[in-house]
């Protein structure tokens, strides 16, 4: 007698073809290999971004074409607005890259001013 199909019970460790119902059991196996695969590919993308940020630093010519800022310092004397002297501070690009901070390369000045001289105070002892 050819059998239907819906009397039949599966046997144990066989499923049944038409039945799909029942949930795939690879599903958690591939979610872990897609990670792996995932972490894999990160990690060959950090070593490539490592190795060509290491080409462009050594790569890279030493000299700048940046112009370099100066600060030059220059005391003075009892003058207005400073009643007992000071130092005017100078700032600027060096455009002839000399080293120097010539008259025509000061973009801006400061003036610092010392204090009034203060009282003295007693002797202390002989150490």
């Amino acid at each position: 007698m050819p059998s239907t199909g819906e009397d039949e019970v599966p046997r144990e460790g066989m499923t049944n073809r038409n039945d799909h119902s029942q949930p795939n059991q690879n599903t958690p196996h591939q979610h872990r290999r897609w990670a792996m695969v995932v972490q894999t590919l990160t990690l060959v993308t950090v070593l490539f971004l490592s190795v060509y940020n290491h080409a462009l630093l050594s790569s890279s010519s030493e000299t700048s074409s940046a112009t370099p800022w100066l600060v030059e310092s220059e005391p003075f004397s009892e003058q207005t607005p400073c009643d007992e002297g000071g130092v005017r501070l100078h700032t600027g690009f060096d455009l002839n890259e000399n080293g120097v901070l010539d008259a025509g390369e000061r973009q801006d000045t400061a003036v610092l001013c010392q204090g009034l001289r203060g009282l003295s105070g007693p002797q202390g002892q002989a150490g």
